[in-house]
């Protein structure tokens, strides 16, 4: 394979991917940029950026859930919108007609504003991940909020 390729879907490197090339997490082969976000990274439903995907529990996962939701699973707490931290993994199940949430994979963060949830709808969004500055934020918005309640 030509090194100037991408060693997963064998597109030219441009320039700029050549000087500073992405590796694969694995297999350590340089990939393309494209090839590097569609496997490794996602955008965060709250500021649009883009953030490498938590690989564990101990990377910090953050979650959003848009409307209240029934956690299908042996405890079946219900989960209500707002910003979560994921604690185990799985914390999915996809079934063949329906999927659900493991409700004891989820630790609440803060609720979500009425103004954020129809911000939120209006946008599209349902249930997707939050990256870990958003999440931080949400965690500094709850703290200054307890204060000035006290």
């Amino acid at each position: 394979m030509n090194k100037n390729n991408c060693s997963w879907c064998n597109k030219k490197l441009d320039s700029e991917e050549i000087e500073s090339p992405r590796l694969s997490k694995d297999d350590k082969e340089i990939i393309c940029d494209n090839c590097y976000e569609d496997e490794y990274s996602m955008t965060c439903t709250l500021c649009e950026d883009m953030f490498d995907k938590p690989m564990k529990v101990e990377d910090g996962y953050y979650f959003l859930i848009t409307e209240d939701r029934f956690g299908s699973d042996t405890l079946g707490k219900n989960l209500q919108s707002g910003i979560y931290k994921i604690i185990k993994f799985p914390f999915f199940a996809n079934g063949i007609t329906e999927g659900f949430y493991y409700s004891d994979a989820f630790q609440k963060i803060r609720d979500l504003t009425d103004e954020e949830k129809i911000d939120i709808k209006e946008a599209g969004h349902r249930d997707e991940e939050v990256c870990d500055d958003c999440a931080k934020k949400s965690l500094n918005v709850q703290k200054a909020s307890e204060v000035e309640d006290a």
